[in-house]
């Protein structure tokens, strides 16, 4: 991952390289669980994981992941088969709870209420777009674990075409703090989306989802997060539009 810096300063650049260091291996992770997919499972299929033989192909390289990292609560991929009569797509999903592995079936049936569909979701719908790796929330997964989430997502490719997301949520909570934990010994004041919402802060009067222009202080730093397409910000003073 890199990172490119306006205004940038020797707190921010160590920030970046520590929040790069504790997000890389789970992508690192998702990439080798992307291209499991790719060799165990039938994505020639229309709907792959509308069969039972892709989850079980599949499963393996899913707890693993669950097993061996342990920020990952869940993993699994969506898949939008070349086929497709409908568009609309397949997925296999693992939870890890206590210790415990298990599946999690979403509602894929486009007649349904309950219908999850990953097409208008971000977390699939940005790397379907562009190809690129991306860190999404927090958010409220209201059609999925109903938890305040945070989801890593890399596209799965075939034949240089995307034909899914492969991803995995986090441990939203140890996730913060760990990256809270950065900003206060760097002394950075945010850390930010793709939307300039904060995600967590060293400064206990602003929230997480706030928009980082809403909060009336200029910025005085910044580094983007070039891979995730997130960024630090240092603010300071107060902003010359609320002056």
């Amino acid at each position: 991952m890199n990172t490119t810096g306006e205004h940038s300063d020797r707190g921010l650049r160590r920030a970046a390289r520590d929040i790069i260091t504790l997000t890389e291996p789970l992508f690192d992770a998702l990439a080798e669980l992307a291209e499991a997919c790719r060799r165990d499972v039938d994505l020639t299929l229309p709907r792959p994981f509308d069969d039972e033989a892709s989850w079980s192909a599949f499963a393996p390289a899913a707890d693993h992941v669950l097993r061996t990292h342990v920020l990952a609560t869940g993993v699994g991929a969506a898949v939008i088969g070349e086929e497709s009569a409908d568009g609309t797509a397949s997925m296999a999903w693992w939870i890890r709870r206590d210790g415990h592995v298990s599946r999690k079936r979403h509602v894929m049936n486009p007649q349904s209420d309950s219908f999850y569909d990953v097409r208008h979701l971000r977390w699939f719908r940005v790397p379907m777009a562009t190809g690129r790796p991306a860190l999404f929330g927090p958010y409220v997964d209201s059609w999925g674990t109903d938890d305040i989430t945070l989801t890593a997502a890399v596209a799965l490719i075939v034949d240089d075409r995307r034909v899914g997301v492969v991803a995995a949520d986090l441990d939203t909570r140890q996730y913060l703090d760990l990256a809270e934990a950065v900003l206060r010994e760097t002394g950075v004041s945010a850390l930010l989306d793709d939307e300039d919402r904060v995600v967590v802060s060293s400064d206990p009067s602003i929230d997480t989802g706030s928009r980082i222009a809403s909060l009336g202080q200029a910025v005085t730093g910044r580094e983007t997060i070039d891979e995730l397409n997130w960024s630090l910000a240092r603010l300071g003073g107060q902003s010359a539009n609320r002056s």
